[in-house]
């Protein structure tokens, strides 16, 4: 079992039982680990009845034999459990330094059942947990104060921790969970399992040594792979643009969904572009534990409406929801809206597509000012955007239909035939009619629409 620490920590929240449950192996050989191993522990756990919201379903935090090595894109961790957005298998997948995090503290994973009768976070060190009272963050915090809150009441300024914003407290089907510098566990609806039982948060920090069989080899090996990778020209474009550094390209494929998926093109994609980011409001670049890309962006915007503090600059998919799709050209607006979405716990894709669906319902005159509350949803309008954005994670008037998300909204309206999802997750932002292999890719995708089930459009245009 080099790789494995063999243990996972298994928490009963309902009765506040916490104990160490080891691996297992045939599991583990079988499916390795992160999503494999999440799907094969949880077809244990739940049954056709379970409430994805209910305390039966079960919730996992899983990582890989590889996780926090410092190996090649090796610091990630998955969520898994039964999908309140699908219904259907829920995995999400996270950067940042929480599962490497969790690995050092001991243990290869977390299985969490129950539901607390009150609001609670998780707090683990060093083969230790507890279960603690989060009263007085929820409803108060959003995630990046919640992170800040937890780490100094532990007195501990090196812990990582993640945690659910109130539209994953008020269980919206659309919310993620967030870690550190805007890395989310984003798609899904993981959040609102979460936020169903009573989980605030978990913070983790660990001291401890990595099992591998051979340390010095796998050192040299790391050392050689991660200098390839950092001087691949994808990775210097990603370094220099983030992933948005994609939005061009994508626009000249016709791939970049805008208005709503009835245009292929941006006119202004030259504003919104990783390009553009870099010129005018980027200040900083992010990377997750040992990675040598270093995608993550830091952005300051210094002058009008939206102007304040540095903050985490949004990626290629939040670019795309609430830039082109919204026929927004702004980006510190844009940014704007991604940093809303952060904050209160919202997937951006889900969250954006289902806005820009309500765009495109009013511009089709299906819906009116007396459905939305009196405003008036005109393309480009980013103040609109931002107080739908608003409505939805308080489940206020408009708000509670936007909150089920684009299938819902459309089934209200009669026209449940126009929202583009697949099982009631909208697409991402990779148009199939430029790439037609990723309509294959979204419809045979085991948790609804997702890129990252299967990213063949870059076989499509020529990265193999």
């Amino acid at each position: 079992m080099h790789g494995y620490l063999g243990k996972i920590l298994r928490v009963d929240l309902t009765t506040g039982e916490l104990r160490d449950e080891l691996l297992n192996e045939e599991y583990i050989r079988d499916y390795i680990g992160g999503s494999g191993l999440g799907v094969r522990y949880l077809w244990d756990l739940v049954c056709p009845d379970t409430d994805p919201l209910g305390p039966d379903n079960s919730l996992l935090f899983l990582t890989g034999p590889l996780t926090g090595t410092g190996g090649p894109s090796v610091g990630r961790f998955t969520v898994c459990a039964r999908s309140p957005r699908t219904g259907l298998w829920g995995e999400s997948n996270c950067g940042g330094f929480w599962g490497p995090e969790l690995r050092f503290a001991g243990y290869d994973g977390l299985l969490i059942t129950g539901r607390a009768s009150e609001p609670v976070y998780l707090w683990v060190q060093d083969g230790r947990a507890e279960v603690r009272d989060a009263s007085h963050l929820w409803g108060q915090t959003d995630t990046y104060t919640t992170q800040a809150a937890i780490r100094g009441e532990l007195g501990q300024p090196r812990a990582r921790v993640l945690a659910i914003g109130p539209a994953g407290e008020r269980m919206i089907p659309l919310a993620n969970i967030i870690t550190g510098h805007s890395r989310a566990a984003g798609r899904t609806g993981m959040g609102a399992v979460m936020g169903s039982k009573n989980l605030k948060a978990i913070a983790v920090r660990g001291t401890g040594k990595l099992p591998l069989a051979d340390a010095e080899r796998y050192r040299q090996l790391r050392s050689r792979i991660n200098r390839e990778l950092k001087e691949h020209p994808r990775s210097i474009g990603q370094r220099m643009g983030g992933s948005a550094s994609g939005t061009e390209f994508f626009d000249m494929f016709g791939s970049l969904t805008a208005r709503y998926f009835t245009q292929g093109q941006f006119p202004a994609v030259s504003q919104v572009s990783g390009a553009a980011m870099a010129e005018t409001i980027l200040t900083g670049i992010s990377a997750c534990h040992g990675c040598v890309i270093a995608c993550g962006r830091r952005v300051t915007i210094t002058e009008g409406p939206y102007a304040g503090p540095e903050m985490d600059g949004p990626e290629y998919e939040t670019i795309c929801g609430f830039g082109p799709q919204l026929l927004i050209d702004d980006l510190p607006a844009i940014a704007h809206l991604g940093h809303l979405c952060d904050c209160y716990g919202l997937d951006t894709i889900s969250t954006s597509g289902t806005v820009a669906f309500a765009f495109y319902l009013f511009d089709q005159g299906i819906i009116g000012p007396q459905d939305t509350g009196g405003l008036e949803l005109v393309w480009g309008d980013a103040e609109a955007a931002a107080r739908l954005i608003e409505l939805l994670v308080r489940e206020e008037g408009f708000g509670a239909l936007l909150a089920q998300g684009s299938l819902a909204l459309g089934r209200h309206f009669g026209v449940e035939e126009l929202a583009v999802q697949v099982n009631g997750q909208e697409v991402s932002y990779h148009d199939p009619r430029a790439f037609s292999s990723m309509a294959l890719v979204y419809v045979t995708s085991p948790r609804g629409a997702c890129h990252n089930q299967g990213d063949y459009y870059m076989v499509e245009f020529g990265q193999t």
